[in-house]
C-alpha cells in the first residue's frame, strides 16, 4: 500500500485578515455589495457590534450608493460584501468629518485608522 502526500496549499488569508490589513496599509478596495455594484473606497475602521454585526467605516471615492451620493462616509454590513479585492493604491488619511464607528458603538474593534488631532491640542506629559 502506498501513501501519497498531499500537497501543501499556501495560507489563504481570510477576509477578516485581508480588511484589516488593507486598513492597516491604508490600501484602496475595490468591492461589489450585497445589490451586486461596484464600489471604490477607503477602509478607516472595522469593528464588532454589541450585537454581533461585523461592519467597516469607509470613504467611498465612487462607484454606486443607494443614498444617491457616490462618495462620502458610509458603514457597510461585512457579511454584505460579496466580493473585494485590496489595490496597491494608497490613501494618506481620514476626510473630514471622520468619526471611527460612526454613530454605532463597538463591542470590539479589529482595526482603524486614527482619526487626525488637531495641531493646538497638546499631548498630555507623563510624570
Amino acid at each position: 500500500m502506498s501513501v501519497t502526500a498531499t500537497p501543501h496549499l499556501p495560507h489563504r488569508p481570510s477576509l477578516h485578515e485581508r480588511l484589516c490589513a488593507a486598513i492597516e496599509a491604508r490600501h484602496v478596495l475595490y468591492f461589489c455589495y450585497k445589490d451586486g455594484e461596484l464600489r471604490v473606497i477607503e477602509p478607516h475602521c472595522y469593528w464588532e457590534t454589541a450585537f454581533g454585526a461585523l461592519l467597516l467605516r469607509a470613504w467611498q471615492r465612487s462607484g454606486f450608493s443607494e443614498s444617491g451620493e457616490p462618495t462620502g462616509w458610509k458603514t457597510f454590513r461585512v457579511d454584505r460584501l460579496l466580493a473585494f479585492e485590496s489595490t496597491s493604491q494608497r490613501f494618506e488619511g481620514p476626510h473630514e468629518g471622520y468619526v471611527p464607528f460612526g454613530s454605532i458603538s463597538a463591542s470590539r474593534y479589529f482595526a482603524f485608522v486614527p482619526p487626525e488631532v488637531p495641531e493646538w491640542i497638546e499631548a498630555p506629559s507623563v510624570l
